[in-house]
């Protein structure tokens, strides 16, 4: 409906050329209306086209936004150049403002701007522009993040950020540059966390702090168990050192990872994003051994499985290995 709505609008253009007229605002059902027409053998210029509450016009310049326009797109020399090559020599605008167009299945997580969705056409198939058109919208949400999308106008109500950039000016402007013609709107998005520097450093020596008590603690058991190895160990025993084995790899390869990263070497990040997913699928792996060798000691009383050993060290090192790779 809102593609047939801009269609619409290419036939009221043809009758304005016919009658020699330039401008024109025209409110219809679907939403508020302007059109502009440069005739054949008439100099191409940039023209800037001021939305406001209730009404469109040309204005002289953008700073006209900081006054009474809510909207304001300014259509380029390049875009006007397109349009007359595929019009015969005349160049048309046609813009049209809809009110409270919205996917159904919109998240309270994403909203439309002002609940303004604006279509351009130009009788012509525009895109690729160099000279990218510019629109202007009045935002008065200073937290919310915000991004310049846009509709092909057929179907359901797909948003895309391909073809247009999003500038915030100051507090209440946000600039929207694109190099295609459709339909635009600002999506809404709330606020990230705003995590600061010395927030993101306390969490970082935590993170370090703990990894560091957790090493120290697996080192003594690992050093107590090799220590006193000479004493027939169990198999609980055995299943425990493992899985020590696979945690300390764990947080050595974790604190590692930055270190390695910040030497832009790309085998040693190869190698180490490798040794840190192995070592997380070992160290899950070895909780569920334990978990079903202790399921299997309480249900039997005795585990005699034949080469039990042998078979659960395969499945914690082996097997895994050949999962991850």
């Amino acid at each position: 409906m809102q593609r047939e709505a801009l269609d619409n609008l290419e036939s009221q253009m043809e009758e304005m050329e016919k009658s020699n007229k330039s401008s024109e605002a025209i409110v219809t059902e679907d939403g508020v209306g302007f059109l502009h027409v440069q005739a054949k053998n008439t100099e191409t210029k940039d023209i800037n086209i001021c939305y406001s509450s209730d009404h469109a016009m040309v204005v002289d310049s953008q700073s006209d936004l900081n006054t009474s326009c809510s909207w304001l797109a300014k259509i380029s020399k390049e875009a006007f150049d397109k349009s007359r090559l595929q019009n015969n020599g005349s160049a048309f605008v046609g813009v049209l403002r809809f009110k409270n167009l919205r996917n159904k299945n919109q998240t309270i997580n994403q909203t439309v701007l002002n609940n303004e969705v604006y279509g351009i056409t130009m009788r012509a198939n525009i895109s690729n522009l160099t000279d990218n058109i510019e629109m202007f919208f009045t935002n008065n949400d200073k937290e919310s993040k915000v991004s310049c999308s846009s509709w092909h106008g057929k179907g359901k109500l797909n948003w895309t950020m391909f073809g247009c950039e999003t500038v915030r000016i100051n507090n209440t402007t946000i600039k929207c540059s694109c190099s295609h013609l459709t339909f635009f709107a600002v999506l809404m998005s709330p606020p990230d966390a705003n995590i600061t520097a010395q927030d993101l450093e306390s969490l970082t020596y935590i993170t370090y702090i703990g990894c560091g008590i957790s090493m120290f603690f697996l080192s003594i058991a690992l050093f107590m168990h090799f220590l006193l190895r000479k004493a027939k160990s169990n198999q609980a025993t055995k299943i425990l050192m493992n899985m020590f084995v696979a945690l300390f790899l764990l947080n050595v390869s974790f604190l590692s990872n930055e270190s390695v990263a910040n030497t832009q070497d790309n085998a040693a990040c190869v190698f180490i994003a490798l040794l840190l997913h192995y070592s997380m699928l070992a160290s899950f792996t070895w909780f569920f051994i334990q978990a079903l060798h202790m399921y299997l000691w309480l249900l039997r009383h005795n585990v005699t499985i034949t080469n039990y050993m042998r078979k659960i060290t395969v499945l914690g090192w082996g097997e895994l290995y050949a999962l991850s790779s």
